[in-house]
């Protein structure tokens, strides 16, 4: 039995919008995650690493071979970081990716605060950078777990009989999940993000197709897995169990599957064009974080409507095949 044979009953994206609507009526609190955490790098006071990154980049030798259009890119990349990391937050890192609590002000780099002038302290020292780092991460982690975990509370009707041993479990997964991303990031994603750029500087039509072909192989690769986190929150399983699961979910649902992703990507993205127009030093960013809130909860929650629709269809697609002649 092929069970990535399309199903025959495909879930349906707008009732899955409108019940993450509902659930949020219901569950309000939800929102506190989001907004709470966005208040939090918006007011508390920074953590930068610019003197370290400012040293490291200053140490970059490039190779004598190394021809001016090259040397004139990697110029202005470091530029680039250099600006970035001035006022690089530390405690931003608790907006884990791929997975982790939606955040509107983790990748905003704040010159002030509607507050004033921001109180920063800069990290100078490798080990307490990464020590830091590391706290964040695991911290950040723990929060959308919490998140997620509840999120599949308020959509399932399963009620877990141990919330805080199921809590426990689940963040052990959610961490093993973190570690294989960074792992196929770093053997897969960055190189081949190099490639790409190294072909752009030097031959842009063959860089364009090198990065068509790299996208559409991330798209195929991932997509399959985007549903990983919610087993984990619904059916508490380990990270493997879960990501097969949602693999078995996805195949048969596809078309589906990547237009409601895109459809809540193409959501989330123009909401927080909206959201991030206020000013750094306007109290309208309240409202903004707010408004982010409010969306990629009600987001999150249809994603598990979705996702636990689109088990109901495959299960009844291939329940027929089961029963004996």
């Amino acid at each position: 039995m092929n069970i990535f044979l399309r199903a025959k009953k495909q879930p349906n994206l707008l009732i899955a919008l409108k019940n993450g609507v509902t659930s949020l009526a219901r569950h309000a609190y939800l929102i506190l995650f989001p907004f709470l955490f966005d208040i939090a790098l918006l007011f508390s006071p920074r953590l930068t690493i610019s003197q370290f990154t400012s040293k490291l980049f200053g140490q970059m030798v490039y190779p004598a071979s190394i021809s001016e259009e090259m040397k004139t890119t990697w110029e202005a990349i470091i530029t680039g970081l250099t600006a970035f990391f001035k006022y690089f937050n530390l405690s931003s890192l608790a907006r884990t990716y791929p997975f982790g609590i939606p955040s509107l002000f983790a990748v905003r780099a704040f010159t002030t605060t509607p507050n004033g002038d921001i109180s920063a302290t800069d990290i100078a020292s490798f080990g307490q950078i990464f020590t830091i780092a590391v706290i964040f991460i695991l911290l950040g982690l723990f929060i959308a777990t919490l998140f997620f975990q509840l999120s599949g509370m308020a959509v399932s009707e399963h009620k877990a009989s141990s919330f805080f041993m199921r809590l426990t479990r689940n963040y052990l997964s959610v961490l093993a999940l973190s570690i294989a991303s960074l792992f196929v990031a770093i053997f897969f994603l960055f190189p081949g993000l190099l490639i790409v750029s190294l072909l752009m500087t030097a031959i842009p039509f063959l860089g364009m197709i090198a990065y068509m072909i790299l996208l559409v192989a991330a798209i195929s690769l991932l997509l399959p897995l985007v549903f990983t986190p919610h087993v984990i929150a619904l059916e508490n399983q380990g990270f493997l169990k879960s990501a097969l699961i949602s693999i078995r979910t996805v195949r048969p649902t596809s078309v589906s599957a990547s237009t409601f992703v895109l459809l809540i990507a193409t959501i989330s993205f123009l909401s927080n064009l909206l959201w991030q127009t206020p000013p750094d030093s306007s109290w309208m960013l309240i409202v903004g974080a707010l408004g982010h809130a409010i969306i990629s909860t009600i987001l999150t929650l249809a994603s598990f409507h979705f996702f636990l629709d689109a088990v109901r269809c495959v299960s009844e697609s291939i329940e027929p095949t089961q029963q004996p002649a």
